[in-house]
């Protein structure tokens, strides 16, 4: 599992640890490293967190919002970690983080599930509506884009094995608006 942030203390994703290890699944979560947590650990018998130091990883972010969502720090984490824990599948907790996952996940031959816990495009649209400072500042105005966001996300739905989102309301949304098959969304 894909994680852009630190873990613990996101519940959402220990949510998702239990439930894909009590189904049977070996769990590997891969996400930054904050300062005195250890490297590698086991979470409570379930999972292998692997985290990474991420000190370059606002400029990473930057870079790779800024052009094609592929995001070279987490790329090559990402593929060495699922070449070494000899994944099955790719599961991405973020829209930010998607196309890096999905993307590996077709270069190693494995399946990639893409979670759309929130409908960032939303979101966005929010804080253009919201922030003036984005609005004025042109770094900021490409990095926010509603249209590059509706298209990765587009592109995301259209290339991963499958899809999670939390209700059918969201499920109907993305499959309206970008003509997937409903039946390559689960609902969580």
């Amino acid at each position: 599992m894909l994680l852009g942030s630190r873990f613990p203390p996101d519940r959402r994703v220990e949510w998702e640890v239990i439930a894909l290890a009590g189904a049977g699944h070996r769990v590997t979560v891969l996400c930054r490293r904050q300062e005195g947590q250890p490297a590698e650990e086991t979470y409570r018998d379930l999972a292998r967190v692997v985290r990474v130091n991420s000190f370059l990883y606002p400029l990473y972010s930057a870079a790779s919002f800024g052009t094609n969502f592929i995001h070279c720090f987490w790329k090559r984490h990402l593929r060495r970690t699922a070449v070494k824990e000899s994944a099955q599948a790719i599961h991405v907790h973020d829209l930010s983080h998607a196309r890096t996952a999905v993307h590996v996940a077709r270069q190693l031959g494995i399946r990639s599930v893409v979670d759309l816990h929130e409908y960032l495009p939303g979101q966005i649209s929010q804080i253009l509506l919201h922030k003036a400072s984005i609005r004025l500042n042109p770094a900021a105005r490409w990095i926010y884009n509603l249209k590059r966001w509706k298209k990765n996300q587009a592109w995301c739905l259209e290339h991963t094995d499958a899809a999670i989102t939390i209700c059918e309301e969201a499920k109907q949304l993305y499959c309206k608006t970008y003509g997937i098959d409903p039946a390559k969304i689960e609902l969580l």
